[in-house]
Parts: structure tokens; C-alpha cells; sequence
């Protein structure tokens, strides 16, 4: 075997080796993308539930503020 053909031989091996690597990561790239717009989707789910309930903690909370607040100015009118 000529140098030639060992260097053409050693070169078509390591771009393969390349390629396979580039592919691989693609892949793996890919997938892990997918798991993650999972992810963001099933937080996106929660957070739909959680919003209005902190809504309505705020609301109430609030509520009661204003309650007090009215019971402790007519405690000073009177």
C-alpha cells in the first residue's frame, strides 16, 4: 500500500469517525430539546393552576386588610 492510499485510507476514516460524532450530537442535541419544551410546557400547566390561586390569597388578604382597617377607623369615630 502506497502512502497515497494510507493517507486517503486515514483521512476517510477520521471524517467518518467526524461525521458519526457530528450526527450523534445532532441527535442528541435534538432530544435533549424536546425533553426540555416538555418540561416548559408542564411548568406552564402548573403555573396556570397557581396563578389564580395566588390571585385569590392576594384578594383575600387584602380583603381582610381593608376590613380591619374600616373596624379600627370606626373604633376611633366612636
Amino acid at each position: 500500500m502506497s502512502v497515497r492510499r494510507f493517507s486517503i485510507l486515514v483521512f476517510s476514516t477520521l471524517l467518518l469517525i467526524f461525521l458519526a460524532s457530528t450526527a450523534s450530537n445532532i441527535w442528541s442535541l435534538t432530544r435533549s430539546n424536546h425533553a426540555l419544551n416538555d418540561v416548559n410546557s408542564e411548568i406552564r400547566v402548573v403555573l396556570s393552576v397557581i396563578d389564580p390561586i395566588n390571585h385569590s390569597r392576594t384578594m383575600r388578604v387584602r380583603a381582610m386588610q381593608a376590613i380591619q382597617e374600616l373596624e379600627s377607623g370606626n373604633a376611633a369615630q366612636g
